[in-house]
């Protein structure tokens, strides 16, 4: 006998169908709970007045769980995990802050390692699952490391110095600087992997391949220089940077950037300590034509904003290789040039905060 259709009862009400126990069962979920560093910030955040909307926007939250937990904090008066009944828990608080003390000296240590660590100095036996667990709790995550210039404890200090010493510098005076840099692009583009999107059996497709070249190792170095303005002059390098190549750079772009972009002749101008730059013939030229050097700290291209624009061109060009080297120089131009006013000034009105961020880090690296 075949199944039954769900029939209406005499008073036309209809019986239950399959449709709300589905529903049902998608509304069931299992809760999650959140770090206690969350918890922290929740908490913290409302204190200062934010509202809940704010902190569930700000920290990717619902509302109803910000609400909750600021309310479990007013009721408990502490941000901790409470007592639960069922399986014990596997560590004790002490134990908790013994393996994340490991974690934080060694940040490159595995779970398989901290393992080892944990075991051999404090004598707790754990799985690598329950050590993930314990440093999760206290808001770490596992992720690839970002790569940044090696500074020296020398650097460090100064960069710190010079970080708290250039916070006095207001918005103004920012837009009177022109930074400088050169930069190093590779002739097939972007370091690294290339991804594209592809079905099986397009990976020979002309469109789903990073092409290679017998010149694939070649560079171009290229210098450039921003003001408050806009992007200024371009210069593709066809020598190495001595002392003198660099003056002769210099009288090509930088006097006619300034003319052309109309900054003014009061401007300061930043260069890193690359040793072409500190040539004697360079400092006697920019003393000749009255051009007042800002100081710039070693291994710090986080505080000279064009390092973004290097980026950007070199995105873009991951996008589209160049064939040739001549190729290349017309790539780069079409992208350097197209780099709106807008996308520079941003750059500019960011210093503030990378030095700030500086600061905060005690002369340690920013996210820019």
């Amino acid at each position: 006998m075949g199944r039954q259709v769900p029939q209406e009862g005499k008073k036309g009400t209809k019986t239950s169908t399959s449709k709300p126990l589905i529903l049902r069962f998608a509304m069931t979920g299992t809760r999650v709970e959140h770090s206690r560093q969350i918890r922290d910030l929740c908490v913290a955040k409302r204190h200062d007045g934010q509202t809940y909307q704010a902190i569930a926007d700000e920290l990717k939250l619902r509302v109803s769980s910000v609400k909750t937990i600021v309310s479990n904090a007013k009721k408990n008066g502490h941000t901790h995990s409470l007592l639960r009944s069922g399986r014990p828990r596997k560590t004790t608080v002490r134990q908790d802050r013994q393996i994340v003390r490991e974690a934080k000296k060694n940040r490159r240590l595995s779970a398989g390692k901290l393992v080892s660590v944990v075991e051999k100095g404090h004598g707790i036996a754990l799985s690598k699952q329950t050590v993930r667990n314990r440093i999760k709790d206290e808001g770490f995550n596992g992720r690839a490391a970002r790569k940044k210039p090696f500074s020296s404890k020398k650097n460090i200090k100064a960069r710190y110095a010079y970080a708290r010493q250039m916070l006095k510098l207001k918005d103004d005076d920012w837009k009177k600087v022109v930074f400088s840099d050169e930069s190093s692009v590779w002739l097939t583009g972007a370091a690294g992997r290339v991804f594209v999107w592809r079905k099986p059996g397009e990976e020979f497709k002309n469109e789903c391949l990073a092409p290679t070249f017998k010149s694939g190792r070649e560079t171009l170095m290229v210098w450039g220089c921003i003001t408050y303005e806009g992007v200024g002059a371009l210069h593709m390098c066809d020598s190495n940077i001595t002392g003198a190549y660099y003056k002769s750079i210099l009288e090509q772009n930088l006097q006619a950037t300034v003319s052309v972009l109309g900054i003014g002749n009061d401007y300061k101008f930043v260069q890193d300590g690359a040793p072409g730059h500190r040539a004697r013939l360079v400092k006697d030229y920019l003393k000749e034509k009255e051009v007042e050097l800002l100081p710039h700290p070693a291994q710090s291209p986080d505080l000279n904003p064009i390092e973004n624009l290097w980026a950007l061109v070199k995105q873009e060009l991951s996008k589209r290789p160049a064939s040739s080297v001549d190729d290349l120089k017309e790539k780069i131009q079409e992208i350097w040039y197209d780099i709106e006013p807008k996308t520079v000034q941003d750059l500019y009105h960011s210093m503030p905060k990378r030095l700030l961020q500086v600061k905060d880090n005690r002369g340690g690296h920013t996210k820019y």
